[in-house]
């Protein structure tokens, strides 16, 4: 009995997996005959689980989704990584109603009720010894996630109205959205802009308004080799290349700055080659304050000002 036991979970763990198996790949994952796959198939829907059956060559198993379920099987090392991943994302941003902190913290609730009664105990003393604290961050309403990336599936054309700034009026976008990236903390779109025919990156925490159009478009190749290249050059169209030599270590660079977009290559003697990017030398003066000794490769403009800057700062009495 014991070894049917394990056969039905390993059965079940498989499929709650979300994909489909051909019935001969699925009777060699669980080592197992197809006529006693059937025979397993058949037990889990007596228990309750809805597996669908498609006949013929290309058919197989699929745990369907939706309806009511019976305890979700998740083994010690699923649990801790669920909990784990939604109490990191429920802690990014405040818990306004209906942002994504909210939303993540309800989910959590509702994920105790279905998991075993065995790991109950395990996963609220796991979600009670973690501590995970972020930076101040714009909260991202869960619904604008969901709209967007119902429309990217579809392809359908999405509007909304779009602040530049913080105090800046909010005007109204039409566009083809492709995709939603999250970066330094922030959560970005990339869209292709139909009033303004160029590629725009839009940040969520200053859109509103969104509502998905019934008209659809064709795909367009994206601007650059993925989404995240071309926000990175995005982010970086503004401010200046600086390469920077540190007297330290890979590892002390980017443990001094976590949240800086860095190249790094070390060197010898114990140099690291810093490549980052800023508005101006006056923001460098802030991460040579917190690396180890460093030189300005260059430009040779940021070196002289942040130079000017130094002898001003020991002239002063």
């Amino acid at each position: 009995m014991a070894d049917v036991t394990k056969r039905m979970l390993d059965l079940l763990s498989a499929l709650q997996s979300g994909r489909g198996y051909a019935g001969p790949e699925l009777a060699a994952l669980l080592g197992v005959s197809t006529r006693t796959l059937r025979r397993d198939v058949d037990r889990l829907r007596d228990y309750g689980y809805p597996v669908h059956t498609r006949p013929g060559p290309a058919g197989g198993y699929r745990l369907i989704a939706g309806g009511s379920m019976p305890p979700l099987l998740l083994d010690d090392d699923e649990a801790v990584a669920a909990q784990v991943a939604l109490t990191v994302v429920a802690a990014m941003q405040d818990s306004a109603p209906g942002s994504i902190s909210d939303s993540t913290a309800r989910a959590q609730a509702k994920l105790d009720q279905v998991l075993p009664e065995r790991l109950r105990p395990h996963a609220a003393a796991l979600r009670d010894a973690l501590d995970i604290a972020w930076p101040a961050t714009p909260a991202v309403d869960a619904g604008v996630l969901g709209v967007l990336g119902d429309a990217i599936s579809r392809r359908r054309i999405v509007r909304f109205r779009y602040r530049r700034g913080s105090a800046a009026a909010a005007g109204e976008r039409r566009v083809e959205p492709y995709r939603q990236l999250h970066r330094h903390l922030r959560w970005y779109l990339l869209a292709w802009d139909l009033d303004r025919e160029d590629w725009r990156t839009f940040r969520l925490d200053r859109l509103s308004d969104i509502e998905m159009s019934t008209f659809g478009f064709t795909a367009r190749p994206l601007p650059a080799e993925s989404a995240d290249a071309h926000l990175t050059a995005t982010l970086r169209r503004d401010r200046t290349r600086v390469v920077l030599e540190v007297h330290g270590s890979a590892d002390t660079v980017r443990d001094a700055l976590p949240w800086e977009d860095l190249e790094l290559e070390q060197a010898d003697e114990g140099r690291t080659r810093v490549v980052l990017h800023v508005a101006g030398w006056p923001w460098l003066v802030h991460t040579l304050a917190v690396l180890p000794p460093a030189v300005v490769v260059e430009p040779a403009a940021f070196a002289a000002g942040i130079r000017s800057f130094a002898e001003r700062m020991l002239s002063t009495r």
